[in-house]
């Protein structure tokens, strides 16, 4: 999974007009930060993501270009595995030197949503923190569709509509309300997909 997360550099879109200096970088949490300098046009950020499953974690940390719709704060909890974002904004010249910490895990809160476990999603979790909405996720791939669920922060839905835009063969879709988020099917295996995809929202 540490892999998946390299593949945020290939994400990253070079802006057209040039006003702003920021450092650019990717590391472990436990290894320095290589300063390179980027020219960009919107903001400066600083992110820590944390991904965990009951197998595998990884923590990386990434200053680089984004836009304010982007500066995400917040997780996407799907039962087997969870993505953490921590992301800090500015917009002047090398602001975003800075590294932040690991997001923390929360406590359960009273909303419960479907997830996928062993290729059924019909078994039910209960979010933590402030992931206060369900999420679902189908992506399509040639004649098979790939489907997960689970919960999710208010960032994430906010970023749906740019999701579904950058990727035409993926639908992400946010509810409220207890277990609104109904899966029916997965056919693929979706956790090597979901980590690039979304951390392409991230820094769009």
């Amino acid at each position: 999974m540490k892999f998946s997360i390299v593949l945020l550099l290939s994400c990253m879109l070079v802006p057209e007009v040039l006003m702003l200096t920021c450092q650019q970088c990717i590391s472990t949490i436990n290894s320095p930060c290589p300063s390179t300098p980027l020219n960009c046009s919107n903001v400066c950020s600083s992110t820590t993501v944390s991904y965990y499953s009951s197998t595998s974690y990884a923590t990386v940390t990434l200053q680089n270009c984004t836009t304010l719709g982007f500066c995400l704060n917040g997780s996407l909890n799907l039962g087997s595995s969870n993505l953490l974002v921590n992301t800090q904004c500015c917009s002047t010249d090398f602001c975003n030197n800075q590294t932040l910490p690991v997001p923390s895990q929360q406590l359960p809160n009273d909303l419960s949503c479907y997830t996928c476990i062993n290729n059924n999603c019909s078994a039910t979790m209960q979010c933590v923190g402030d992931q206060n909405y369900c999420i679902s996720i189908n992506i399509a791939s040639g004649n098979n569709v790939s489907t997960q669920a689970g919960c999710t922060t208010k960032s994430f839905c906010d970023a749906a509509a740019l999701f579904n835009q950058l990727f035409a063969n993926s639908t992400l879709n946010c509810c409220q309300g207890n277990l609104c988020n109904d899966a029916k099917m997965l056919t693929l295996s979706f956790l090597p997909m979901i980590i690039p995809l979304l951390c392409s929202i991230i820094f769009y």
